[in-house]
Order: C-alpha cells, then structure tokens, then sequence
C-alpha cells in the first residue's frame, strides 16, 4: 500500500458557501475571479491562487490514481488558515474547514482529513481538537 503522507487540499464546496454568503467572516474574504480563487485575511493582500488541483476532488482523484497511491492523508493549504485573525474567528474558521475537509473526504476512501486549529490561541486549538 503506497501512502502520500504529506498533501494539502482547500475543499471547493469551503470556498463556495464563502462566495455564496451561507458562511460568513467577518475578517475572511474569498475572491472569485473566473475560476481562479484567492484568499484575503484582515484587510491584507490576497493569497496566492488556489490552484485546481488544490480544491477540486475529480482533479486529487484523477492524479492520485496516475501516480498509483493508495492513500493520501491532506490537510489544510498553509496560505489558507487565517492564523492572523482574531482567536474567536480563527477557531470557527478552523472549525468550518475541518467541517468541509471531513465531508469532503467521506466521499472519497482514498483521502484522509488532517484537521487544522487555530495557532493563535492555545485553549480554542484545543477546543477546536475536543
């Protein structure tokens, strides 16, 4: 059994129910321009783009079959957990993409979720763990 222990993945349906306004952040945008998305935290400079392969679940598919893996264990994108906005906010972001990493990967047996908690703040990461 081959197991990619090291992988990052920003759930679309995450950025979706962003654009869509169904989940709202006070200090947490997403920008949609054509199909290229970015992040913006507090106000800053937008992330780098979050690439296809980074967000869509039949692109991951497609390239774990090629490459023969059996397993890929992803957690969140680095540019993606917000570690610079208010603790409160930080642990119900970390919260709603742990939530959409899950769901995601219910669908998918070959992808395994790494949760994410916000760095900010000690107790809410463990909270968030809890």
């Amino acid at each position: 059994m081959i197991i990619d222990t090291h992988a990052h993945f920003v759930p679309q349906t995450m950025l979706d129910d962003v654009v869509s306004a169904k989940a709202h952040f006070d200090n947490i945008e997403v920008l949609r321009e054509d199909k290229v998305f970015k992040l913006a935290f507090m106000g800053g400079a937008p992330t780098r783009p979050i690439m296809p392969k980074l967000r869509e679940l039949e692109t991951r598919e497609a390239w774990v079959t090629e490459n023969g893996i059996d397993i890929q264990v992803s957690g969140g994108w680095l540019d993606s957990f917000a570690y610079n906005v208010p603790a409160d906010e930080g642990a119900a972001w970390s919260r709603f993409m742990n939530e959409h990493l899950l769901e995601q990967m219910r669908a998918k047996p070959f992808m395994e979720p790494l949760a994410t908690v916000p760095m900010q703040d000690g107790k809410l990461a463990a909270d968030v763990l809890g």
